[in-house]
């Protein structure tokens, strides 16, 4: 059974990359890009790991908290949409 791994926010360095159409945020862990796939409020901690062990089940996910919220970070290999991204085509 896999399960999210969980780093600390600050030991996480966030980038963006363009792909289909829209830039995304991005880290790099242990060699391996992964793309943000959701953000939760602090006060929503049940439903990020929720989340997150979901995610899990199919690809290499990763929590990092912070002070005031969850984000959710997955393999960029998923290609599910997630509706953080900023679109560049226009819509």
């Amino acid at each position: 059974m896999a399960v999210p791994h969980v780093l600390p926010e600050s030991q996480v360095s966030i980038f963006k990359f363009y792909d289909n159409y829209a830039i995304h945020e991005a880290i790099l862990v242990t060699g391996k890009i992964m793309r943000l796939a959701g953000i939760f409020d602090g006060d929503r901690k049940r439903e990020a790991f929720s989340f997150a062990y979901d995610l899990s089940q199919r690809y290499q996910t990763l929590i990092t908290p912070s002070g005031s919220s969850y984000r959710i970070w997955v393999d960029i290999r998923c290609r599910d949409e997630f509706q953080l991204s900023q679109s560049l085509n226009g819509s």
